[in-house]
């Protein structure tokens, strides 16, 4: 898998932030994404993710434009926003019914999801109990916006920021929600 940025140029404003930036991150290759504070690492993720577009350039997935109606990237920050008290079961419930989820289902798509990542093992475990990156893996689908997406429906894609220096770590879920390649 290869994920590309292509001359991607972006202003708020007068104020020019991205100046045509291209890079290309590959499969099983360590990729950073490292600057100075204001030198466009946010706005770029943005735009990855499509929180807003680029003026200009173009970001493709194995050579494809990506088509954000079908494929979705999301970023996990270094804080985490879950409650490292409580049981990691509860919680993704608890986010997935607030999606309008029903229990049961609730229940059988965080379960689904676990076993996909190789976290069942930690499934009635309070959240504080597991170490700073398999904390990151529960927040990023605890936090997100979408519930169902979140917890792997077909076509998903995230693009997820590990714990320095891990870097970039980007998944990619087929139309079954199998993972058909990781990038960390």
């Amino acid at each position: 898998m290869k994920l590309e940025l292509k001359n991607i140029k972006k202003s708020f404003g007068e104020k020019v932030v991205l100046k045509g930036i291209s890079f290309t991150a590959n499969n099983g290759k360590a990729f950073g994404l490292l600057g100075r504070n204001g030198a466009g690492k946010t706005t770029t993720i943005r735009i990855l993710m499509d929180v807003f577009s680029a003026d200009s350039g173009e970001v493709s997935i194995d050579g494809r434009k990506i088509d954000y109606n079908k494929i979705k990237i999301g970023y996990l920050p270094e804080e985490r926003g879950l409650y490292p008290k409580k049981k990691i079961v509860d919680q993704l419930v608890y986010f997935a019914k607030l999606h309008g989820m029903k229990q049961q289902e609730a229940v059988t798509a965080v379960d689904s999801w676990l076993e996909r990542l190789g976290m069942m093992e930690h499934r009635n475990k309070r959240l504080d109990t597991l170490s700073k990156g398999n904390q990151q893996k529960i927040q990023g689908h605890g936090r997100a916006r979408d519930s169902e997406k979140a917890l792997g429906q077909p076509g998903q894609q995230r693009a997820d920021r590990g714990r320095p220096p891990a870097g970039l770590q980007l998944q990619v879920f087929g139309d079954k929600g199998e993972i058909q390649g990781h990038r960390n």
